[in-house]
């Protein structure tokens, strides 16, 4: 005879599994977005550096050295791409209507001068109503420079073509690694501080500290617990607002007061406030302004009075009744 089990079935309902799981998704969902946000409002504004290209020093005197044929030909491949729209295939027409540098008959009004150094700060930073080619390196701009001086201007402006850049320019010329505009640029939130400034970061900090310090003792004298008006501030003691109230009281500015606590994004606003008169505001700020004697006086020191020497009596003989 076969045995039967005496227990109570088994039962499961799959609605109720797909209502948890659905449940525990949400969750997930929910904590995921949540945390991300808060990180994404964390970090915004702030700039992320990515790992700067490997880029090369500069070596100037090495480019300015290099006239050789195929820097000359990479020269005249940009020249014709990017200087010829305006200045002309052989640098003397002018197909845009723009009075460019005529490189043929023209002298040169770059203060730098005619140089390779010279014309290649005129690419680098641009002049007059030329642009700087930003879009080129170092090794672009001097194979330009090479090309324009020694194919067009040598032998069409002899007049204005120099061998060299004159000595104060060549004491301009960067020595390797010193940048020349290839250099990455570090954004100014994470730039080194000077040295100098950081005694007057620390003096500021201090500053900022003291008044901070009177703020959340004057407000305990300027508004009582029991001022239907001013009481709610107490609850901003330590902040920045609470600061700059104090320092407008402090200087008695009723204009600059009434607009702390009236100004609806305030972190000081008080609606009792924006009903007032002028004149009733200029009684609150003279309300205010007697608080200003809470600030800690400063110590006078101790006056010390110089030890008086002692006074110093000397012995008398003793008398031994002898005569």
């Amino acid at each position: 005879m076969a045995s039967h089990s005496t227990g109570l079935p088994e039962r499961t309902h799959p609605l109720l599994w797909t209502i948890g799981l659905l449940a525990i998704v949400g969750i997930l969902g929910w904590w995921f977005s949540h945390w991300f946000a808060q990180g994404a409002a964390h970090t915004r504004g702030k700039t992320i550096m990515l790992a700067p290209p490997s880029v090369p020093p500069v070596d100037h005197a090495a480019l300015i050295a290099d006239k050789s044929q195929a820097v000359i030909d990479r020269g005249e491949v940009l020249y014709a791409g990017t200087c010829a729209s305006c200045h002309g295939a052989t640098g003397a027409e002018d197909p845009t209507g723009v009075r460019p540098r005529n490189f043929r008959t023209d002298a040169f009004l770059n203060p730098n001068g005619a140089g390779p150094y010279g014309l290649y700060t005129v690419l680098e930073n641009g002049f007059l109503r030329m642009p700087a080619q930003t879009a080129y390196r170092a090794e672009d701009k001097y194979a330009i420079v090479h090309y324009l001086r020694e194919m067009i201007i040598k032998p069409a402006n002899t007049a204005n073509y120099v061998e060299k850049d004159a000595d104060a320019i060549a004491q301009k010329i960067p020595k390797p690694g010193e940048g020349g505009g290839d250099a990455p640029k570090i954004p100014p939130p994470q730039r080194p501080i000077a040295v100098p400034v950081l005694p007057l970061m620390a003096a500021v900090t201090a500053d900022s500290g003291a008044d901070a310090a009177a703020a959340d003792a004057w407000v305990m004298t300027a508004a009582p617990a029991n001022d239907p008006i001013l009481a709610p501030l107490v609850d901003r003691r330590g902040t920045g607002a609470l600061v700059g109230l104090y320092r407008a009281a402090k200087s008695g500015d009723a204009k600059q007061v009434r607009a702390l606590l009236t100004r609806r994004d305030s972190a000081l606003y008080l609606p009792s406030v924006v009903v007032m008169s002028d004149g009733e505001v200029a009684a609150l700020v003279q309300r205010l302004a007697p608080a200003r004697s809470v600030e800690a006086a400063p110590e006078k020191p101790a006056k010390v009075v110089p030890a008086q020497p002692a006074k110093v009596v000397p012995a008398q003989p003793a008398k031994t009744g002898v005569k």
